[in-house]
């Protein structure tokens, strides 16, 4: 089952913003015949905005028997179930795969990750449904 990443506002206007401040800065130098080093500069961070959306848009979460996998872009991490102690969703700004402010907190046995699904209550119940342990469990921090 596959389900999509929310994404806050917030993440939204900060990316098309440098967007939007790339695609300008390379329009100027473009346009005024700039030194080749700024040219070379412009590109570059075209290519940083490129691998960006593509990590930002395209998030999603994979449920297969035995465990889950976080896909970001051409990054994926898989969590098995039975390494999950805790499920709980916050409100925090800590850097982690969540786009959004409201966020799930999985507590594996020696890390926390956080990531934010569209339909959090939905999400949350079905991690817990299929974690076999009974250390996984709902709860509002």
């Amino acid at each position: 089952m596959k389900i999509k990443n929310r994404m806050d506002t917030f993440y939204y206007v900060i990316g098309n913003l440098y967007f939007i401040i790339c695609f300008l800065l390379l329009g100027i130098i473009f346009f005024f015949h700039v030194n080749m080093v700024y040219v070379i500069v412009a590109l570059f961070l075209m290519l940083i905005l490129i691998f960006l959306y593509i990590l930002y848009f395209n998030r999603y979460y994979i449920f297969e028997k035995d465990y889950i996998i976080i896909k970001i872009g051409p990054f994926s991490k898989k969590l098995e179930f039975k390494d999950i102690e805790k499920c709980f969703i916050t409100d925090n700004y800590k850097f982690s795969f969540a786009t959004s402010v409201k966020r799930i907190g999985i507590k594996l046995k020696e890390k926390l990750i956080y990531i934010s699904p569209e339909n959090m209550n939905d999400f949350l119940n079905k991690l817990i449904r299929r974690c076999n342990n009974k250390g996984a469990k709902k709860r509002k921090r």
